[in-house]
Parts: structure tokens; C-alpha cells; sequence
């Protein structure tokens, strides 16, 4: 046991009121009020310590320019939100002086923001616009026009190869648009109210795709004029073709065809064709390919297009020999449709 005693105590006072008292009658007894003098002002802005304060009131009335439509709303001033019945005020409080920003959300309209300083009690009224609606028929496809089935990134929205109708709020609507193998796009599609419009999104490749037996890439392979030297942007092209060769290993033998423009004469257009062709079975050869699934020829000018003078610096790709497990060889039929 303790060598100790225990000393009990008991506190009264002279005036047992005054252990109780509320000098300022705000409800917080004198002893727990930090201050006792001047009565709280419940503001529900600090409404706990007993004290008035130094606030001021924002009362906001929120209306619409079409008042039947809404029907229930939401006010955030400076993140403190409050679901409120339209026309009716709310208040809000805030320090004098202080810049709040105001939001004000509510079904069917858009979305508003306010900015103000309050030096006073303020009183103010928010007028949302509702939002009016268009129907978009939107169709995605790639580059020359075969139906995509892609989606809607942001809102996410699934849209089938044979597209599909939106329902979008009228006016700038800023939409990005994807698919499996084609880079996505941003675009900005401009809505009417009460109308209806047809919108086709053109998507890119991301890298090399089959069209029949053609392989297309997703820009030209460049060589510097009247030579069979590759330019530098033509690199990451060659590598997509590298990289696409390595994952489609069924694909047995693919033609590498050069093309020159009728300008000069026709054997030295043949001859640069077929330099160009060479310079590209090198770099892919380089890159990992096996040389014996590459055959370079040239086509002299037989595929320039002569408005542009471009296509004499590209080459084309013709897949000529695959596996059975990705689909018989083309037809002579279908070569001869796309080789002269």
C-alpha cells in the first residue's frame, strides 16, 4: 500500500450565480465565452467562440431567363455549398473586403461563375441561361473514307462503324475522338440550337495498317530532290514499317515500289525509282528485317501525280506473299486493279 492520504476539494463561491453567468446573454456562459463583453453573432461563421464577428453578409437570389425549367439549384461561395430553392435568398459570409467567388449549378443550365468583392452587406441576383440542344449525326473514318468504329473520349461514348446521333448542348463543344490504331483527335464542333448536323471526324493512323494488299503508312516517305537519298523525317516512318513487320511475321514477301515524275527522261526516272526503292530495303534491312521478305523495284513515273511533283519522292508497299493463316495471296485480279 501508498504512504499517501487524499485530499478532497470542493469550489464554491461567495455568489454561486456568478459561476454561471452569460454577461452578453449570447447562451456561452461567462467562463467558456472568449468573450464575455459582446454577444455572439450566429452568422455560422464561427459561431463557437462567443464572439461577434468581423463579417459581412452576400445575400445571392439565383433565376433563370426561363424560370419553369428551374427547379432546384446549388450556390458555392468560396467552397461552401448550399442547396437552395430558387428565388429565394441565400447568405453567405464573408470577411469585408474579401474577393469570393461564387459558382452556381442547377439542371438543364449552364454551368455560372461570379467574382466580387465585398466591402458591405451585398445583396445580389445570378441570372443562369438555360441550355438549348442540337442533334450532331456524327461518323467517324479514317483517311480514305472507310467507317471507323471509335469513341468518344470526353464524355466516354462508344460510336459504331455506322455512327451515331448526339444529343450536345448548342454552341462550342470541344470533343476528343479516338480509335484502336489511330492517334486520337481533338476538334470543336459548333452546335445549333434546335437544329440537326452532320459532323465525320477523319482519324490518322498511329502506324502502318492493311488496306487490300496495300500497306499504307501514316505520311510519305521523302528522298531529297532528283536523288535516292532519304530525308530525316522520313526515319520514324521507316521505323513504324520496321516495327510493323516484326509483329506481322505471316506477311512473307513485301514489294517495295519507287516512284519518279515525268520530269526527265523516262529511263533516268526508272533508274532513280528504282535507287529509291533500294534505299529504303537498306534502311529496313538495317532495322531488323529479314532481307529476303523485301523486294524493291521501281516504277518510273507510271504513279507521279504530276500536280504536285510529291509523289516523286515516296514509295509505295504491296504485300505480294503471305501465310495462309492471315488469308490466301492476292488475286492477279486484285494486283492488277492497283499495279500498272
Amino acid at each position: 500500500p501508498d504512504d499517501v492520504v487524499t485530499l478532497a476539494l470542493i469550489l464554491r463561491s461567495e455568489e454561486p450565480e456568478l459561476l454561471e453567468r452569460d454577461n452578453d446573454q449570447d447562451g456561452f456562459v461567462d467562463k467558456k465565452d472568449a468573450c464575455p463583453n459582446q454577444p455572439e453573432v450566429f452568422n455560422d461563421h464561427e459561431d463557437e467562440d462567443g464572439c461577434p464577428d468581423d463579417v459581412v453578409t452576400l445575400a445571392l437570389i439565383l433565376r433563370s431567363e426561363e424560370p419553369e425549367l428551374l427547379e432546384r439549384a446549388r450556390l458555392t461561395v468560396d467552397g461552401v455549398a448550399k442547396e437552395i430553392i430558387p428565388g429565394e435568398t441565400t447568405r453567405f459570409q464573408v470577411p469585408p473586403g474579401h474577393r469570393a467567388l461564387i459558382e452556381a449549378v442547377a439542371e438543364n443550365h449552364h454551368r455560372l461563375f461570379e467574382e466580387t468583392r465585398v466591402m458591405n452587406d451585398q445583396r445580389m441576383v445570378l441570372t443562369l441561361k438555360p441550355i438549348r440542344w442540337g442533334d450532331v449525326r456524327m461518323r467517324v473514318t479514317d483517311p480514305f473514307g472507310t467507317p471507323l468504329a471509335a469513341q468518344l473520349i470526353d464524355p466516354d461514348q462508344d460510336i459504331p462503324a455506322e455512327g451515331m446521333t448526339l444529343r450536345m448542348p448548342a454552341g462550342s463543344n470541344q470533343l476528343t475522338v479516338g480509335a484502336p490504331g489511330f492517334q486520337q483527335t481533338d476538334l470543336l464542333v459548333d452546335v445549333a440550337a434546335n437544329a440537326r448536323q452532320e459532323v465525320v471526324v477523319v482519324l490518322e493512323p498511329s502506324g502502318p495498317w492493311l488496306e487490300d494488299t496495300r500497306l499504307r503508312v501514316s505520311d510519305r516517305i521523302r528522298f531529297s530532290l532528283d536523288s535516292a537519298e532519304l530525308t530525316d523525317d522520313s526515319q520514324s516512318v521507316l521505323q513504324d514499317i520496321a516495327d510493323w513487320l516484326s509483329a506481322h511475321t505471316a506477311i512473307r514477301l513485301l514489294r517495295i515500289e519507287g516512284f519518279a515524275d515525268e520530269i526527265g527522261a523516262p529511263a533516268y526516272n526508272h533508274r532513280l525509282s528504282i535507287d529509291r526503292a533500294q534505299a529504303v530495303r537498306r534502311w529496313l534491312v538495317d532495322a531488323g528485317v529479314s532481307a529476303s521478305r523485301l523486294e524493291a523495284i521501281g516504277s518510273g513515273e507510271a504513279l507521279a501525280d504530276p500536280s504536285t511533283h510529291i509523289a516523286d519522292r515516296s514509295v509505295g508497299f504491296l504485300v505480294v506473299v503471305w501465310d495462309a493463316d492471315i488469308g490466301e495471296r492476292p488475286s492477279a485480279a486484285i494486283l492488277s486493279d492497283e499495279d500498272p
